[in-house]
């Protein structure tokens, strides 16, 4: 049902832009995708809010059911309200070049994740990334010659193209691995309820709707690789900010602001990378542009969940290796669970009243250590995109020939 879930939001979220790109004009293409970018950031924020909301009142199962009128609205009114927009000359369906991407990408997230529990060197895990490394070269060398290729290898000749998305791809990896960790951390470190952490991550949101909705004028002020490389910096002291206040009894007005910079610096990106990569190819070409646009955001979000949080459960495991050692009488079986994740550490201290503040105290910490070794590989991520931005792409967009 997941894979069934990616493959709707696949059909969706390309299709907005390239519809953007068509439809609106030259001069205000780069105010409609600011915009857009924006809504994008309050999704981000809706979500952990309503599901907070409906978890403090309803059964899990209510996140699910209380998408379907979503949907609903969205399907009658897209019927009534979006107009057509398709490539007369759009060639056929790239077939080999899905099916190698899909499983190249599958092996190296899957490689990844395993090496947060197996070890990085454990057969398996090399095993996958020799997997993921040959399909993906595969499929490098499938798309430089097919002559239906569902990504076309020119653009990227464009740096207007390829340093925008790899600004994007840097970005949503911080993005997605900071969020995955400072959910855990608000509800099994500091202890707030779901409804809680979904209200206090509001300020990130705001944040980033009000910077992106005004990013097209920054940009246009202070051109786009300025204005990107600007919001790349702050997106990475906003992490290096958390990194040193990470702890176990962190008082919520340093996250306040440490959310606030995010917010801004990630508003201050997204708007001006997504533009420079819908506008650096041809009309024509929206939808292979905005599909490849998406294709970055979930890469880099799924790496980002995987590297980062397998960083943070290296180190969490390797802490309490050394810290259960302090605790007697837990069964062998208990210790590996509390091994396993945070959460599970926590449900084993319910199991175990005697010693359920000494593993609570022990796993808090391990968390943290942990936290602080993956958001300082954020840190480094996010400087060395402000730093590729600011060298390499260019102030002015610049459009790729349109040729087939």
């Amino acid at each position: 049902m997941r894979a069934c879930m990616g493959v709707g939001g696949a059909l969706i979220m390309p299709a907005t832009l390239s519809l953007i790109n068509a439809r609106f004009p030259a001069q205000e293409r780069a105010r409609a995708i600011a915009i857009w970018a924006a809504i994008f950031g309050l999704g981000a924020g809706i979500g952990p809010l309503s599901g907070g909301l409906l978890l403090q009142f309803f059964s899990w199962q209510s996140i699910f059911l209380v998408n379907l009128p979503i949907v609903a609205v969205a399907i009658i009114g897209g019927r009534m309200t979006i107009a057509e927009s398709r490539d007369d000359h759009a060639p056929s369906l790239d077939l080999p070049g899905v099916l190698l991407s899909i499983v190249g990408l599958f092996a190296l997230v899957y490689a990844i994740i395993s090496a947060g529990d197996a070890g990085w060197t454990a057969p398996q895990v090399l095993e996958a990334f020799g997997v993921a490394l040959a399909l993906l070269i595969l499929f490098i060398i499938w798309e430089r010659r097919a002559a239906n290729a569902m990504l076309p290898l020119r653009f990227f000749a464009n740096p207007s193209f390829t340093f925008a998305n790899a600004a994007i791809v840097l970005l949503t990896f911080s993005f997605f691995g900071m969020i995955f960790m400072l959910s855990q951390f608000f509800q099994s470190v500091l202890g707030y309820n779901p409804l809680t952490v979904g209200v206090i991550q509001l300020p990130l949101v705001i944040s980033l709707v009000v910077v992106a909705t005004r990013s097209a004028r920054i940009a246009a002020r202070f051109g786009t690789k300025r204005t990107v490389a600007a919001g790349a910096l702050l997106v990475g002291v906003a992490l290096l900010f958390l990194r040193f206040i990470a702890a176990v009894d962190t008082p919520y007005v340093l996250i306040f602001i440490m959310e606030v910079i995010f917010g801004a610096g990630f508003g201050l990106t997204t708007s001006p990378a997504t533009n420079s990569v819908m506008q650096s190819v041809p009309i024509r070409k929206s939808a292979i542009s905005s599909a490849m646009n998406d294709m970055t955001r979930q890469v880099g979000g799924a790496l980002g969940v995987a590297i980062l949080g397998s960083i943070l459960n290296g180190a969490y495991r390797d802490s309490l290796a050394v810290s259960l050692k302090a605790l007697p009488h837990i069964p062998d079986l208990m210790r590996d669970t509390i091994l396993r994740s945070i959460q599970s550490a926590h449900i084993v201290a319910s199991q175990l009243p005697d010693n359920a503040q000494g593993i609570l105290d022990i796993s808090k910490a391990g968390f943290v250590a942990g936290m602080q070794q993956a958001l300082l590989v954020g840190v480094i991520v996010m400087f060395v995109s402000a730093m590729l931005s600011f060298l390499f792409l260019p102030d002015q967009v610049k459009r790729s020939p349109d040729v087939d």
